[in-house]
């Protein structure tokens, strides 16, 4: 599967609040998506990244806090499951924002080539 079809099946499964949703409708009706609806939107699926990046990393504390840091499939496919849960955020993000997740993918792999390139793939801070 490429990536704008995973985005825009993930897409049908988004599930907000039911006043983002609301708004995000009455916006749509009006066919004005406004800022705020889309602020509301980005504000939701930012908040399930960050959680679920936080499961991502609790989980990989206790592979090494319980297993001593040893990978078995027993223990890996909870972590894949939470990168697939981030991965739908930020699907759902890209499509917020009014991009197609192959777009970010190809500007993040056009970012770092430019930092290798310039020598700054070690170094800190987005501007480098």
């Amino acid at each position: 599967m490429d990536l704008n079809g995973y985005q825009h099946l993930a897409g049908e499964t988004a599930i907000y609040p039911n006043q983002v949703k609301k708004l995000t409708q009455e916006a749509e009706q009006a066919r004005d998506y406004s800022s705020i609806a889309r602020l509301l939107d980005l504000s939701y699926v930012g908040l399930g990244l960050a959680g679920e990046a936080g499961e991502f990393a609790n989980k990989v504390k206790k592979l090494i806090r319980d297993s001593g840091g040893i990978l078995t499939e027993e223990n890996v496919l909870p972590l894949i499951e939470e990168l697939g849960d981030a991965l739908w955020y930020i699907a759902d993000a890209s499509r917020i924002l009014g991009f197609d997740l192959e777009v970010v993918a190809s500007a993040n792999l056009a970012k770092l080539a430019n930092r290798a390139e310039s020598g700054t793939i070690k170094g800190s801070g987005d501007e480098r």
